[in-house]
């Protein structure tokens, strides 16, 4: 351990938590004295402090802490962020009675289709189909062209493909 005996003021390098003259603490070489800090290296201040910039006092400032804190609650965030989206995805999928599986497995199949030709081929409304569709879209299970044709995503697929191998049901009509 690095350590400064407070009543000489020279650096030790042992093993003990004090010095067994004074009963004092021992401080690492850069630790802050009443004149500032005591030369160091960078290395340390930066490997031991949140922010290798302290102010005066010798203490990190106050905005780089907050700014640490903002940098891992947006990496919380954006996992929260992700998982809130994916749960959007799945209950549009297992809304309305499972309207949303079947409209992605018959977007599998057709390859694109129109709100209205797939309302004249499904069992729902075309209100109900077009909520789900909404959703579905607008978390990244199927796609809408130039043309206004919603086709299935890579996600849509992956989603289709996943609940047939687990369930071991076709969902081909």
């Amino acid at each position: 351990m690095i350590a400064r005996n407070t009543m000489t003021g020279t650096m030790q390098f042992n093993d003990v938590e004090a010095d067994d003259d004074t009963n004092d603490v021992m401080q690492p070489d850069w630790w802050e004295t009443r004149q500032g800090f005591v030369a160091g290296s960078d290395d340390d201040k930066d490997r031991l402090l949140p922010s290798g910039n302290p102010d005066e006092s010798g203490k990190p400032r106050s905005s780089e802490l907050i700014e640490q804190h903002q940098n891992v609650n947006v990496e919380w965030a954006d996992g929260l962020e992700d998982a809130w989206k994916s749960r959007q995805l799945m209950s549009a999928v297992i809304g309305k009675d499972w309207l949303g599986l079947q409209i992605m497995a018959h977007l599998r199949d057709t390859g694109s289709e129109s709100l209205s030709a797939m309302a004249s081929q499904m069992k729902a409304s075309a209100d109900d189909i077009a909520a789900i569709l909404a959703t579905l879209t607008l978390f990244g299970g199927v796609t809408v062209d130039d043309s206004n044709l919603f086709l299935l995503s890579a996600r849509g697929a992956s989603i289709v493909d996943n609940i047939e191998r687990n369930t071991g049901i076709d969902l081909s009509p």
